[in-house]
């Protein structure tokens, strides 16, 4: 085979795993990092696998008093949530999602900090209820406008409660996300009108381009073995045994990928290591050492170019959570962190 016949039989193969990967996303995404398929059982909010399906968690919400809202973003993107207001809170927390995860999926919150917050849950871009955008058909730009979101409900939160500190809480590509809109606001002379006083980083990324080259392989690598979960060890062997010589290999050729080469376009004005620290604000990094979508060195390197009387960081161990679900397998360790966290940033 000669050099050119090689490297198109890589660019193939490469767009094939990028494409493979989202799909994997899609089907199983929200199952696998919880860990759970879900449960016809009763819905039970520290349980996210009885959270899958939307209408009966939303019904079910609405009786602990979350009311549906929406709000629009600067470009013109329709977005909804539910809103949860506690007469006594000490400030309201914004949940930002992550990729392909709905807001209900977060209804822990409400058992976590319902009885000292105001809690506002919302769906980004072309997911859930907040359908004007498809996240497929757009993956060439992702990354671009979905700060917006987070901006939006930064002012529907503000103009709510006034009067009430905001935290945000940002997940996956929700922290990408929570940190570039707030970039965007300290760059335009917004930050102070919104009484944004903490930002905790869970399980965060700070360029498209780098998560796209570990994500997607390793939700395809999840949803590989879910498949075999249940089987004989034979066969769990037989499907690691194919990943690790067969796909993890191929997954290099991603380099070569219409999605890369976009991404690396892009890279220049959309990564955040660099302009991270310039919000000023208190960050509260969260991240396992076991996370394969996004290696907790990214996040450490990351983590120090905060100033040190502003970095806050939580490095989950081996063995006890991997992504993004940290507050549903660690509820109270998380519970107290962060809350502690909401605290100092307040001056408590």
């Amino acid at each position: 085979m000669n050099r050119h016949a090689y490297n198109g039989l890589k660019f193939l193969i490469g767009n094939i795993i990028v494409v493979a990967g989202a799909l994997s996303c899609l089907t199983a995404h929200a199952s696998s990092l919880s860990g759970e398929r879900a449960s016809k059982g009763p819905i039970n909010f520290a349980k996210t696998s009885t959270l899958h399906e939307s209408r009966e968690v939303r019904s079910a919400l609405s009786k602990r008093g979350l009311r549906p809202c929406s709000f629009e973003s600067e470009d013109k993107e329709n977005i909804r949530g539910l809103y949860y207001h506690q007469p006594k809170a000490q400030g309201t927390i914004i949940v930002c999602p992550g990729l392909l995860i709905k807001k209900e999926m977060y209804s822990s919150f409400i058992e976590l900090y319902g009885s000292t917050h105001n809690i506002l849950f919302y769906d980004a871009r072309g997911q859930g209820q907040s359908r004007g955008w498809n996240v497929y058909l757009r993956a060439r730009s992702y990354g671009k406008k979905e700060y917006l979101d987070v901006v939006s409900a930064m002012s529907y939160a503000h103009f709510t409660c006034p009067s009430k500190p905001i935290f945000l809480f940002g997940f996956c590509s929700g922290a990408y996300h929570a940190a570039r809109a707030l970039i965007y606001l300290k760059n335009n002379g917004l930050f102070d009108n919104l009484n944004v006083k903490g930002f905790v980083f869970d399980s965060g990324w700070y360029s498209v381009r780098r998560a796209s080259k570990t994500a997607p392989y390793a939700a395809m690598k999840d949803w590989l073995f879910s498949k075999f979960k249940s089987r004989n060890s034979r066969a769990r062997h037989t499907a690691a045994y194919l990943f690790y010589t067969i796909l993890y290999p191929l997954f290099g050729a991603t380099k070569g990928t219409l999605l890369d080469s976009a991404y690396w376009w892009n890279d220049k004005r959309l990564n955040i290591f660099e302009t991270l620290r310039t919000i000023d604000l208190p960050i509260f990094f969260i991240h396992s050492v076991d996370d394969d979508r996004i290696p907790v060195n990214d996040i450490e390197e990351l983590s120090e170019t905060i100033p040190v009387h502003l970095r806050n960081t939580w490095w989950i161990q081996e063995g006890r959570s991997k992504h993004a679900w940290h507050f549903a397998r660690l509820p109270e360790e998380y519970h107290y962190n962060t809350t502690e966290f909401m605290r100092r940033c307040v001056g408590g």
